[in-house]
């Protein structure tokens, strides 16, 4: 898929379904970075697009941003918040500036929230939204998770040692 197509406002029809949908946040995981890379460093690099809606916003960015083992703690991080204790946080963060998503608790009666920040030009722009999120969806996002790792598995786990 051509990145320079979806750069600009892609058309969510041609994308087919999202990766990852959340309230507002959606995420489309299109192939690695360097398909052919091996190394932990390079080789899990993911090429994604992703995009933020609410009212009066619809907010899109695409590339390189995410790397497989952020899902995979993700992931960790939102099944130990379904499991543990009603206060908890989990962030999907990555080295690029493009996309972060936290979802934590916003009382001790375990609502929890889904902010997200997201924005196509780091440089001139920053988007942030927020959602409620019912507990319940927790198991459904971890699953989503954990299919994409499952369709690109983290390479060379023990290369993250080499640093």
């Amino acid at each position: 898929m051509a990145v320079a197509a979806l750069i600009v406002f892609p058309d969510p029809d041609s994308l087919g379904p999202a990766h990852l949908k959340i309230a507002g946040l959606e995420l489309w995981v299109h192939d690695r970075r360097s398909p052919k890379a091996q190394d932990y460093w390079e080789g899990n690099w993911l090429l994604v697009t992703a995009r933020c809606t609410a009212t009066g916003a619809n907010v899109w960015t695409t590339g390189p941003m995410l790397r497989v083992p952020d899902v995979v703690r993700w992931a960790d991080a939102l099944d130990q918040l379904h499991q543990g204790k009603p206060e908890g946080v989990a962030t999907l963060t990555s080295d690029e500036p493009n996309l972060t998503a936290v979802i934590r608790s916003t009382d001790r009666a375990g609502q929890l929230q889904l902010v997200v920040d997201i924005t196509p030009d780091p440089l001139t722009q920053e988007h942030r939204l927020r959602f409620a999120v019912e507990r319940s969806a927790l198991p459904d996002l971890v699953r989503q998770c954990r299919a994409i790792v499952k369709a690109y598995p983290v390479r060379d786990p023990d290369g993250a040692r080499d640093s």
